[in-house]
C-alpha cells in the first residue's frame, strides 16, 4: 500500500510491516503485541529521519487495513 504524497510504501509480511522505498525494503516492523498507533508512530518517525512529513492518523489508518480482524484500540495479529 502505498503512502500518499511520498515515493515510500508498506507491504505486510506475516506478523511484520516492511516499510519499502521504490520497491526495495527499508526497514521491518514487528506488529506482535503492539496497537496500530504504536506501529503508526514507530513508521512515523522513522520517516521523520529520513525527512518525510506524513500524519500520524493516516498511517495508522493503513497500517489497520493490514489487520482488518483486530480491534480499534486493542493489539494486532
Amino acid at each position: 500500500m502505498r503512502i500518499a504524497g511520498t515515493r515510500y510504501s508498506m507491504t505486510r509480511e506475516g506478523d511484520a510491516v516492511e516499510l519499502k522505498k521504490q520497491g526495495q525494503g527499508v526497514q521491518t516492523f514487528d506488529v506482535k503485541d503492539k496497537t496500530a498507533a504504536q506501529v503508526a508512530e514507530d513508521i512515523q518517525m522513522t520517516l521523520r529521519r529520513k525527512g518525510v512529513i506524513v500524519q500520524k492518523s493516516l498511517l495508522e489508518e493503513n497500517v489497520r487495513e493490514f489487520f482488518p480482524e483486530a480491534r480499534k484500540y486493542g493489539v494486532l495479529k
